[in-house]
């Protein structure tokens, strides 16, 4: 997969403060009891569950935990299996240059300085919790099982949220705060979690024993196989089986909720030679029949359970960029020896991506200065999910809310690295390795008056939802679907392989047209799994995204196809679009004064004035594919800041990289020797001023939408809708009282043509804005 480094898109959401058609990232009252449902049900499975393994244990004498020499537990039965005994363990600094982490930072280039403060991250461990006396979490540290702490769960609770006391071993969400649980049971936690807390994204660094592993303790010393004998190959690899049903279950219940899980580390683990003898799984029977190695010869398909599921973020282990200068092209990212790979047994694409998991250098519960290295997917995971809680860090400082899981998974597949010989995706590195800048650039970018790159909507069955995109032709167009699917009602219970099944059940279809051409998203072929991706029609995998690498200059039309018929109701989906122009081709802004920040951007030609003033401590960036012009009465004052730029397409679509390159020339035309003071269109003060809640739904909308709002005193409120021009086009309400409280009303918007408009809400001290885009009935 060769390298593209794509643009942004903008959609000509001239007037917007709060971009585009982010659905409102509130639980409703109906999830949270489905998902406290969800959560009984499960704590009751899981005491079945452990009366059966202990009283298995009993009976066939085998351990309910292994300890390694240190005394450190290494493995827990977590079930029986069609009378087999299922184990669970760790799938066993790192370079935040590697994920471009660093650019985010404090100090870095981006200028964010990003910590993770006000997140609060999950962590569910096998063998223990976190030490959470250690130096490095500083109270930030809640245990929730009563557990022993293990050296596995402090080392990845480190890597996501140690504090740097020791720079070395900084963890990528640093301020965060973490909230430990023990493995068992950990369905029904989860789901109790996602119901409750602010938990956003939490890290699964444990999986199923499957196929070989070598027992190192030096009272064994073997090999062992998990495996059901007499099978040759372990079912579990690629299997969609029970265990990822329930994740499954719970993500799609859990809409804001990312579950982050290790791929594994099952690759190259061969065996021992032909004829010597091993252990069957955690017993003392012995076997010197053949078996293959995980993987077979190539190494596919050895992701086991429930790294399987569709609606989680599967993390593959890479090698860290050499040199210390971060990603630098295809060849920069390796894969580790051990990093699992798919396909799942019904040809989707696992893992989804990969992260640095080799030598990572972080906390150890030895003591609470102790510190170690390791390696393994259960790094790769928690540089994810850390690097998670900095993104929901600066989306909510630059949009507010939260993102749908759908949207971050999305998005960090949008703005991946490619990695590998050829475009697209691959059965190894999934999309690419995370680039945490890049991600943070598109959020960043998408709340730029004039540009929009993140779509949250929803379609019902047969239906089809277009949105209208543009390219100047000067870079290419890259597209991401995701949706969280409905858990599938049939699972894997034993057979290797399964030949003919689909996990899928509402399938999407994702479609880009052009004026004479329609582009369809990437596959990939199973039965080929080294075999480099093509286009066609995806009917397995819950991720589509297409790529055109040289898109003909004019408009496009992004199509999500519904099937017939859906489960669960209208589908919600998320789409991240980068690689567009402005929509907007020209702009006038005057009469106004400015004195926060903002960004303009559109793609040929921007004018300022009359009597556009810049006050401190303002800050405005415009740019414009063709010209920027400011007109007799443009003024920017002491202390404020006015940037104009020339860049191909108008800004949107060419940040990726340094945001701070000064490499485009900068046309200024006009007199700037006027200015005038004169009231801004949304707010007496230019600040960024909204009610205490606002929100128009459904958005899209064809015949009717619902304004939903709250005021803290009662206020006359006053409700209109503009065009992009800043021209009232309905009248909604005028002047009407409400006392203090929240409030709902729906608007008849017939009589309006489909387009973008915007819906303008006044209080006796407030004015806001948000975008409402109508569809054709």
């Amino acid at each position: 997969m060769k390298h593209i480094r794509t643009g942004r898109i903008g959609l000509g959401m001239l007037f917007l403060f709060m971009s585009s058609l982010i659905l409102n990232a509130q639980m409703t009252e109906g999830q949270k009891k489905v998902l406290m449902d969800l959560s009984d049900q499960y704590k009751k499975l899981e005491l079945a569950r452990r009366a059966e393994v202990e009283a298995y244990a009993l009976r066939y004498n085998i351990p309910l935990q292994v300890r390694d020499s240190g005394g450190q537990i290494t493995a827990i039965l977590d079930h029986i299996d069609r009378g087999h005994p299922v184990y669970i363990g760790p799938d066993n600094a790192i370079s935040q240059t590697s994920l471009s982490v660093d650019a985010v930072k404090t100090g870095g280039e981006l200028g964010l300085s990003l910590t993770g403060a006000g997140q609060t991250l999950g962590i569910w461990e096998a063998g223990g919790t976190v030490r959470s006396s250690h130096q490095e979490f500083g109270g930030r540290v809640v245990n929730l099982d009563g557990t022993a702490s293990s050296d596995h769960a402090t080392h990845v609770a480190g890597t996501m949220i140690a504090a740097g006391v020791d720079p070395a071993a900084e963890g990528f969400s640093e301020a965060a705060n973490l909230r430990c649980y023990d493995a068992s049971g950990d369905i029904g936690e989860m789901a109790f979690e996602a119901a409750n807390t602010p938990i956003r994204v939490s890290n699964h660094s444990y999986g199923a024993f499957a196929g070989w592993d070598f027992d190192n303790d030096p009272t064994v010393n073997m090999w062992r196989w998990y495996g059901i004998d007499p099978a040759v190959t372990d079912w579990k690899f690629g299997a969609y089986d029970s265990d990822a049903q329930s994740m499954d279950n719970v993500a799609f219940n859990a809409p804001f909720y990312l579950i982050v899980k290790s791929a594994g580390n099952d690759r190259n683990d061969n065996g021992p030679p032909a004829g010597t003898t091993y252990l069957l799984g955690f017993g003392s029977t012995t076997s010197t029949a053949a078996r293959n190695p995980d993987g077979g010869a190539a190494g596919y398909d050895c992701i086991p359970t429930d790294g399987n599921a569709k609606n989680i973020l599967t993390v593959g282990a890479a090698n860290p960029v050499p040199g210390g200068n971060g990603y630098t092209g295809p060849t920069s990212v390796t894969m580790s020896t051990f990093s699992s790979w798919g396909p799942t047994d019904d040809g989707r694409i696992k893992p989804d991506v990969v992260a640095d998991g080799v030598g990572l250098y972080s906390s150890s519960n030895a003591a609470d200065t102790a510190y170690t290295t390791k390696s393994g997917t259960s790094m790769a995971a928690p540089s994810t999910s850390g690097s998670v809680g900095l993104l929901l860090e600066h989306w909510q400082n630059v949009l507010g809310g939260v993102p749908r899981a759908a949207t971050m998974k999305a998005l960090l597949i949008n703005e991946a690295d490619e990695v590998g010989p050829n475009n697209g995706p691959d059965y190894s590195f999934g999309w690419g390795q995370i680039n945490v800048a890049d991600a943070a650039q598109l959020v960043t970018i998408h709340d730029y008056t004039g540009c929009q790159h993140i779509v949250e909507a929803s379609v019902d069955a047969g239906d089809v939802f277009t949105f209208p995109i543009s390219s100047s032709g000067s870079q290419p167009l890259k597209i991401s679907l995701v949706w969280s699917d409905p858990a599938s009602g049939t699972v894997n219970s034993g057979t290797v392989n399964p030949a003919g099944v689909n996990y899928l059940v509402n399938d999407l279809d994702l479609r880009l047209d052009g004026s004479s051409s329609t582009f369809f998203p990437w596959i990939l072929n199973p039965a080929s799994p080294a075999a480099a991706a093509t286009t066609g029609n995806n009917n397995r995998d819950n991720v589509e995204q297409i790529l055109v690498l040289s898109p003909a200059a004019g408009d496009y039309t992004i199509r999500v196809v519904a099937p017939a018929s859906l489960t669960s109701g209208p589908q919600q989906f998320s789409l991240i679009i980068s690689g567009n122009d402005a929509t907007v081709e020209n702009a006038s802004f005057g009469f106004m004064t400015v004195n926060d920040d903002r960004t303009y951007a559109v793609r040929n030609d921007l004018t300022f004035g009359p009597a556009y003033q810049v006050v401190n401590p303002g800050d405005v960036k415009a740019y414009a594919g063709h010209s920027i012009t400011m007109q007799p009465g443009f003024r920017a004052v002491s202390g404020s800041k006015f940037l104009a730029r020339i860049m191909p397409g108008g800004g949107c679509g060419i940040f990726t990289g340094d945001l701070k390159s000064d490499n485009y020339p900068t046309s200024l035309t006009g007199d700037f020797s006027e200015s005038r003071t004169a009231e801004n269109v949304f707010g007496q003060t230019g600040a960024r001023q909204v009610v205490d809640y606002f929100r128009i739904s459904p958005n899209p909308a064809s015949d009717v939408f619902s304004v939903q709002f709250s005021t803290a005193q009662d206020s006359p409120v006053s409700l209109w809708l503009t065009d992009q021009q800043g021209r009232v086009v309905q009248q909604l309400q005028s002047q009407v009282e409400y006392s203090a409280g929240e409030h709902a009303e729906t608007f008849s918007i017939r009589s309006l043509a489909p387009g973008t408009y915007y819906c303008i809400l006044q209080t006796a001290d407030r004015r806001a804005a948000q975008p409402l885009m109508l569809i054709p009935r």
